[in-house]
This record gives structure tokens, C-alpha cells and sequence, in this order.
């Protein structure tokens, strides 16, 4: 929840030095805080709080990294890229900073912008990374249900699922 709340925040901030310094500040923040509510035992505001809107919070951030993460499972570039050519050359310019382009994305960054470019670019799908996606979620779901059935298999124990996927 707090990275989803740092990269809302961040995500207009074009320096890069910028970014890692507030992303910074608000890690030893966020730190300080809840250093501040252990030493002063105020954990208890947290039972202030309905469970219902808890559930939602989390719910809502569930839905947003789901939709962040659609893309990839489609194989469809998360954002429109805008590539520019950078001419600043001249005979003292060492080969790697001249005649080098330059990509930004042009697309929204807004939860609704994700979902509405993964519509429009539907047909831009990757046919073998969408397969991929859909193989090996089960695969992992099936996985852990069977470690659970048979705690007791040395093999379900050790089988490396994620080694897999990434080989395959």
C-alpha cells in the first residue's frame, strides 16, 4: 500500500535525483511513524477503523496492481513510446552520445488510462506470452493446493515452481 501511494506520488516527478530523494524522505517517513506508534503504544487506532473500509482499501489496491500487471500478461508495451532523435553531434562527440534516441512513454498513468490503452491495443496481443500468462498461474495455484494436500512430499516440498517458470 505505502509503494502504491509513493509511485501515485512520484509518478509526475520528471528528475530522476528527485525521485530517489523523496522516495527517500518518505521511507524514513513512514519509518519514524510507525516507530512513533510502537514506542507510544497507539496501535490501537487501527481497531478505529471499520473493517469494511479496510477491506475495501485493500481490495482497491488489489484491483489497481491487477491492472497494472495486465499488460504483461499480454504482451502489450504498457505505455506508447515516443522515440526523438537527439542530434547534438560534433567531432569531439564520443560515439555513444551521438546519434542516440531517446523513449519516453506518452500514455496515461492513471489506473483508468492503463485499462483504457490495454483495450485499444487488445490486437497488439502476443499470442505465446497471453498462453504463457494463463498456463502459469494455474500451474502455481495447482502447486501450492498440492503442497497443502501432501505436506508430507519431499518432492511438492522442493519442487522449484518459480525456477520453472522462468526456465520455460
Amino acid at each position: 500500500v505505502c509503494a502504491i501511494l509513493t509511485g501515485a506520488l512520484l509518478i509526475d516527478e520528471d528528475d530522476v535525483n528527485e525521485r530517489i530523494i523523496l522516495s527517500g524522505v518518505l521511507t524514513f517517513l513512514t519509518g519514524a511513524l510507525t516507530l512513533f506508534f510502537g514506542l507510544f503504544r497507539l496501535g490501537f487506532i487501527d481497531s478505529l477503523l471499520s473493517r469494511p473500509l479496510i477491506g475495501a482499501f485493500v481490495l482497491g489496491s488489489a484491483l489497481v496492481i491487477m491492472i497494472e500487471q495486465i499488460h504483461n500478461m499480454a504482451g502489450i508495451p504498457k505505455y506508447d513510446t515516443i522515440t526523438r532523435f537527439v542530434g547534438n553531434c560534433t567531432e569531439t562527440a564520443l560515439p555513444p552520445a551521438c546519434n542516440t534516441t531517446i523513449s519516453y512513454d506518452a500514455g496515461s498513468h492513471t489506473t483508468y488510462g492503463l485499462l483504457e490503452h490495454f483495450f485499444n491495443h487488445i490486437s497488439d496481443t502476443k499470442g505465446y506470452t497471453l498462453a504463457y500468462s494463463l498456463i502459469n498461474a494455474p500451474f502455481h495455484g495447482g502447486l501450492k493446493f498440492a503442497r497443502k494436500g501432501f505436506p508430507k512430499s519431499t518432492i511438492l516440498r522442493f519442487f522449484p515452481g518459480i525456477l520453472v517458470a522462468v526456465i520455460a
